[in-house]
């Protein structure tokens, strides 16, 4: 094999693997949005009370679900108790972070920027940015 030919054999395995990871990734972008926004787009906003975070393998990778006391409702309707699951958390040894994730303590008060779309559950807008720490109450 001639080194033009493999040359052009590496390069084209290259590109080849760069369509395999290009098709493979599955990355999250959030537009960046100001607090009108996310009042606006928000289908719920509440004062709640973190009650509890666990996290869990689930399909694996690494999620938390946290349960909220919802003390307040400012903008449409919320049960009474709210879960609400997040990617990223502690299981044992291993730990994972995905960037734009709000981390919650018990004990802690915050606005909560809700979104229920079609299907099941309810997610927080904008991940951090729908989140406001009020107190963290011990």
């Amino acid at each position: 094999m001639g080194n033009r030919l493999r040359r052009k054999l590496l390069w084209t395995l290259f590109y080849i693997g760069l369509t395999v990871l290009a098709a493979a990734a599955s990355a999250t972008t959030l537009v960046r949005l100001s607090f009108d926004d996310l009042v606006e787009k928000a289908t719920a906003v509440t004062r709640a009370r973190c009650v509890d975070s666990i996290s869990v393998w689930r399909n694996g990778e690494i999620w938390t679900d946290t349960e909220f006391e919802v003390l307040e409702v400012s903008k449409g309707t919320s049960a009474g108790v709210l879960r609400i699951s997040l990617p990223g958390g502690r299981v044992d040894h291993v730990q994972s972070h995905v960037d734009g994730v709000p981390v919650f303590r018990a004990g802690e008060e915050v606005y909560l920027f809700l979104w229920r779309g079609r299907g099941p559950g309810t997610y927080v807008l904008g991940w951090t940015q729908g989140t406001r720490i009020l107190v963290l109450t011990v």
